[in-house]
C-alpha cells in the first residue's frame, strides 16, 4: 500500500531538467512521484499552506532564493517536511554546516544511489512520525471518551497515586457523602476505610504494590462523611491518569446489591404496560 502512495516533492533547482531527473529517480524505485518547482517565495508559501508535502530537495540557491530561506519558512509554519540539501561537491565543512542549520542531510547532487538511500530513510522516518502523531491523537480521544464514561458511570471509581486520591467520579463522591472532588484531592485512600480495617488494608496495599498479592480485591468497612459505615468491596487494577501510572479502585457495596434486588422485586410484581400490580402479585 505504501508503494501506491504518491510522494509529493518541493524542489528548489536552477535546472528544470535536473529537477525532473530527481523525480524520475524516485519513480524508478517504484514510488509514484509528483513535484512542484519553487520559483519564488510566494510559490513556496502557497504550496506550504495549500497542501501536505513529503520531502524538500533543495539546491543551495536558485530562482533568487536560498535553501536556508526555504527551510526557515517551513520552520516558521511548523511543518514536518524533511529537507535535503544538494551540494556540488563532497566538502565536509559544507556538509557539517548544512546539518547544523537544520537540514536532515546534505548529499552531493551527482551521487544518485546515496541520495536515494537518504530519501528512502527520510520517508520512513516521516511515516513513523505521522503514525506516532495519529496514535497520540487517537489516545487523547480514547482518554476523553473514558473520562466521560467514568464521570457518568454508576460504579464508584477512584484513581489513587502513592496512596492518595487523584480522581473520583460522581458515584464515588455520592457513596461517601462528598460534594466536590476537590475535597478528596490529596486525601489518603486509607481514610476511606474504618480504623479497625487499617492494619489489614496496609498489608494488602503493600502486597499489591509489590505484586505479591493473590487477589486484586479487598473487603472492608467504608466510612462516610456522616460517620456511617458501608460494606465495601474494593477491586484494584493498574491504570494511568494524566499520563502518570496509578491504581484504579472500583467499589462495590452491599447497598447497591440491595437496591438492585429491590428494583428487580418491584419490576417482577408489576405489569410492564400499565404499571399496575400483575397477577402473580395478587
Amino acid at each position: 500500500s505504501k508503494k501506491a502512495e504518491t510522494i509529493k516533492l518541493l524542489i528548489l533547482h536552477e535546472s528544470r531538467d535536473d529537477a525532473e531527473q530527481l523525480m524520475n529517480l524516485i519513480r524508478n524505485s517504484g514510488r509514484a512521484t509528483r513535484g512542484q518547482l519553487i520559483d519564488s517565495a510566494d510559490t513556496l508559501l502557497g504550496a506550504l499552506t495549500g497542501g501536505q508535502w513529503d520531502l524538500m530537495l533543495l539546491r543551495p540557491e536558485a530562482e533568487g532564493m536560498t535553501a536556508h530561506e526555504c527551510l526557515q519558512q517551513v520552520k516558521k509554519l511548523d511543518k514536518d517536511i524533511p529537507a535535503l540539501l544538494l551540494i556540488d561537491g563532497n566538502d565536509n565543512d559544507e556538509i557539517t554546516e548544512g546539518l547544523m542549520n537544520g537540514f536532515e542531510d546534505v548529499v552531493p547532487k551527482d551521487e544518485d544511489e546515496r541520495l536515494m538511500l537518504v530519501i528512502q530513510r527520510e520517508l520512513r522516518n516521516l511515516s513513523d512520525r505521522r503514525g506516532r502523531r495519529l496514535a497520540e491523537h487517537n489516545l487523547r480521544e480514547a482518554e476523553k471518551r473514558c473520562n466521560v464514561l467514568l464521570d457518568s458511570s454508576r460504579d464508584a471509581i477512584t484513581y489513587v497515586t502513592d496512596g492518595m486520591h487523584t480522581y473520583a467520579n460522581q458515584a464515588y463522591l455520592e457513596l461517601f457523602g462528598y460534594d466536590d472532588a476537590e475535597d478528596l484531592e490529596g486525601m489518603p485512600i486509607m481514610d476511606m476505610a474504618s480504623p479497625k480495617d487499617h492494619e489489614n488494608f496496609k498489608n494488602f496495599l503493600r502486597a499489591y504494590s509489590a505484586g505479591e498479592s493473590d487477589s486484586n480485591e479487598f473487603v472492608c468497612h467504608g466510612i462516610c462523611t456522616d460517620g456511617t459505615e458501608i460494606q465495601a468491596r474494593m477491586i484494584f487494577s493498574n491504570a494511568t491518569y494524566d499520563g502518570e501510572p496509578c491504581t484504579q479502585i472500583l467499589i462495590r457495596t452491599n447497598q447497591a446489591d440491595a437496591e438492585l434486588q429491590e428494583r428487580l422485586k418491584e419490576i417482577s410484581s408489576q405489569d410492564l404496560l400499565t404499571g399496575l400490580y400483575n397477577r402473580p402479585h395478587f
